[in-house]
């Protein structure tokens, strides 16, 4: 049985033709990012980091999960913006967000550790971020993670 929000469904996959392109970026230096998670203390370490770098600005490539503990609404916008300034691919969070009903993560924790990790407003396993529901720029979020 597929609880929503609680397994991995075909929308989290990416198709092997979005793989099998030519290289779209090209970089001396290269940050990937992956499971920011919606942590702005990171996320400003990490630009402090790259403008720190010699020679050109390092390219920055978020690999999912930049949002999901952002549940204010400002720091959803912030998350946003800041990760739409750069190279961003959707993981299952994003995968989440865009879906119609209201989100889950996808990771299937078992339920102790569910309710211990998230600070959603939950009902079970699935989850209403109130992030997504309040940023003014959700919709340009789910349309570049939906690309």
């Amino acid at each position: 049985m597929s609880v929503p929000g609680r397994s991995c469904p075909l929308t989290y996959r990416y198709q092997p033709e979005a793989l099998a392109q030519p290289a779209q970026l090209e970089a001396d230096t290269l940050y990937v990012v992956g499971g920011l998670y919606g942590n702005p203390a990171a996320l400003q370490a990490l630009l402090e980091r790259a403008d720190g770098e010699p020679g050109d600005p390092p390219a920055i490539v978020f690999s999912g999960d930049f949002h999901w503990l952002d549940v204010d609404p400002e720091a959803f916008q912030t998350i946003s913006e800041t990760v739409l300034g750069h190279h961003a691919i959707k993981g299952n969070v994003e995968a989440e967000l865009a879906a119609a009903e209201d989100a889950g993560c996808g990771c299937a924790y078992p339920d102790y550790k569910w309710r211990k990790r998230s600070p959603l407003s939950c009902d079970g396993a699935v989850c209403a971020s109130p992030g997504r529901k309040a940023a003014s720029d959700a919709e340009r979020v789910l349309q570049v993670v939906n690309e």
